[in-house]
């Protein structure tokens, strides 16, 4: 579990901005964690978010990313 800092500015305050957690992890394919316990109002249509990332193989130098955040 993590605690993210914010430096402060006019419209995020300063300090812990929420926690986060990861579930699952594949390292360099697939990322899956879970975000709560907001302290700044920027989500307030949320009280927790699951987030993943996927990242597919292309072809040679070429990665595709899929983020999602599900509320």
């Amino acid at each position: 579990m993590t605690y993210p800092i914010a430096a402060g500015t006019l419209f995020v305050m300063k300090g812990r901005l929420l926690k986060d957690e990861i579930l699952e992890r594949q390292e360099n394919h697939y990322w899956k964690w879970t975000i709560y316990n907001f302290k700044t109002k920027t989500l307030f249509f949320a009280a927790k978010a699951i987030g993943e990332w996927k990242a597919n193989q292309m072809s040679t130098n070429i990665v595709n990313v899929t983020y999602t955040y599900t509320y």
